[in-house]
């Protein structure tokens, strides 16, 4: 009994440690992927025609050694489906091209050059996804008759060490690893973006098209209804921090919406501060003050009195509010929607109350303080410019 017992433990002691020395057994094994390195063409940076071959040889002889091992996959010029050189792209841009249009995980970029009786070799790796330099390694060695066997001993050599540095990874930290480059690049895009936004402070909107309004805004004939307003509408806005703003706006009106008489028109000039987020989808809010004038002749249309023609001017000063998102397209060009209520507004009328009536509808707008205007709103839908 007792041998069955030592048995048994024997037995379960022998699967445990061989599922822990070879875990691979209990599940399946995943082969390590190699990382993809891009060898750009040697080039010489002092021209001289006396060591113009070496480009060639040298890029031969460490192409070769390179391929030699085990744990990179090497991709050159030659071999890639899409050839990419520095005669295309500078260096920022090359590597860009490389993560993007081939996959490259490094590339390797290498020079030369023969001063005196010396020959200098540089050999820089380059992490594609994260745009940093990995290692740089610069070898000298007497330009003699010997050189090439130096070249082929230092090449084996830098070889092995940018094999060693980078190692093949696993299918699933390959794809965090290229997951997180292009997070990095998306921020970094943004980042830059918001930047130079940043440093551009003016913007300017103008357009024939102000919005959606209920109730006056700058056409104070309208009853407190919707309706399409097309004034003529341009702002001025200075930045003066990443946070505090203020607007100059302008609406002209050339017609009357309800009488369409082009001898009346209306023109509104306000002034608001407000403050704003930095962001591409940027928040802001507006207060401050608005001017309306009215100038309508001829206004017998509004009248009891139909022979009358009487000139007719109205004031109206408003204390408005204003929410509104901005979307920045790039930096030069922006999207504006806004939500605005004209809130407090003063009247000044030349005529008395009752003169307003029109097709049985008595207008809402009398000289002093109205409680309409707070029913008062807009909804518009602006593209500008930032400089």
């Amino acid at each position: 009994m007792k041998r069955k017992r030592v048995f048994l433990k024997t037995v379960i002691v022998f699967v445990f440690l061989h599922g822990a020395a070879f875990p691979a057994a209990a599940g399946t094994f995943e082969e390590p992927v190699k990382q993809s390195v891009y060898f750009i063409p040697i080039h010489q940076c002092l021209e001289d025609e006396e060591y113009g071959y070496l480009a060639p040889r040298i890029y031969s002889i460490f192409s070769i050694n390179l391929k030699n091992q085990a744990a990179i996959d090497l991709m050159t010029p030659e071999t890639a489906a899409s050839p990419l050189t520095l005669a295309d792209y500078d260096l920022d841009g090359l590597i860009d091209a490389l993560g993007d249009a081939l996959h490259i995980d490094a590339c390797i970029v290498g020079d030369y050059y023969v001063s005196g009786e010396t020959l200098h070799i540089s050999i820089t790796v380059v992490d594609v996804l994260s745009g940093r330099i990995k290692n740089c390694y610069i070898e000298r060695l007497p330009a003699d008759l010997d050189m090439i066997a130096g070249i082929e001993e230092i090449s084996r050599r830098i070889a092995f060490e940018i094999a060693r540095d980078l190692p093949a990874l696993s299918r699933e930290a390959l794809v965090q690893k290229h997951i997180n480059s292009r997070l990095r690049k998306k921020i970094d895009a943004e980042e830059k973006l918001l930047d130079e936004i940043g440093h551009r402070r003016h913007e300017i909107q103008a357009a024939v098209f102000s919005g959606i309004h209920t109730g006056r805004t700058v056409v104070s004939w309208s009853n407190t209804r919707p309706l399409l307003s097309p004034p003529l509408y341009f702002e001025y806005s200075r930045y003066f921090d990443n946070f505090l703003h203020v607007r100059a706006a302008m609406e002209y009106l050339p017609f009357d919406l309800m009488t369409n008489d082009a001898g009346k028109y209306e023109l509104g000039l306000g002034l608001l501060f407000g403050f704003h987020t930095e962001s591409l989808f940027s928040f802001s809010f507006d207060a401050g003050l608005s001017l309306t004038y009215d100038d309508n002749e001829g206004s017998t249309a509004l009248s009891d009195e139909k022979d009358a023609a009487e000139h007719v001017m109205r004031y109206s000063l408003s204390i408005p509010l204003q929410l509104g998102i901005s979307w920045y397209l790039q930096p030069s060009f922006f999207l504006h929607i806004r939500l605005r209520w004209f809130g407090l507004t003063y009247t000044f009328e030349q005529l008395s109350p009752h003169d307003y009536d029109y097709g049985g509808r008595t207008l809402l707008y009398s000289n002093g303080f109205s409680p309409f205007s707070f029913l008062c709103m807009s909804l518009a839908v602006h593209a500008g410019m930032r400089f």
